[in-house]
Order: structure tokens, then C-alpha cells, then sequence
């Protein structure tokens, strides 16, 4: 296999360890504000602010998780479980 080919999957495979860890570090930032978020924004009035403030937490994981899909389908990362 020529060296232009191993650097091609090696970036690929790098490309997809940091999309995972994007999605992981996005998830625990969602897991340890939970709490906050539920106490804050869900339990209070419904308005503007707290709806913004929700989508605004939760639409973050569309990119990474598109990131991480993109990720797998390209360089058909291998995650050990």
C-alpha cells in the first residue's frame, strides 16, 4: 500500500476519535447541567429566554452528531464497545 494511501486512512481514522470525543465531551457538558437546566429553564415560566435557551442546549448536539456519523461513514471507524 502506497505511504499517500496509510496517511489518507490515518487522517481519516484521527478525523473520527475526534469527532467521537466532540459527542462525548457535548454529552457529559448535557449530563452534569441537567439538573440546572430542569430546575431553571423547565420548571419556571415558559417564555422566550427559557425555549431559546432549551434549543439552544439541544440543537448543539446536531453538528457533533453529524460530525461523528460523517466520521464513521467515511473512514468506517471500528469503536471497541
Amino acid at each position: 500500500m502506497s505511504s499517500e494511501y496509510v496517511e489518507l486512512i490515518q487522517s481519516l481514522q484521527l478525523g473520527g476519535y475526534i469527532a467521537l470525543s466532540c459527542f462525548a465531551l457535548a454529552v457529559y457538558e448535557l449530563a452534569i447541567t441537567l439538573a440546572d437546566e430542569i430546575r431553571i429553564v423547565w420548571r419556571g415560566k415558559r417564555n422566550v429566554m427559557s425555549i431559546l435557551c432549551a434549543a439552544n442546549r439541544w440543537l448543539l448536539l446536531l453538528p457533533v452528531i453529524n460530525g461523528l456519523v460523517g466520521a464513521l461513514y467515511t473512514s468506517q471507524l471500528s469503536l471497541p464497545l
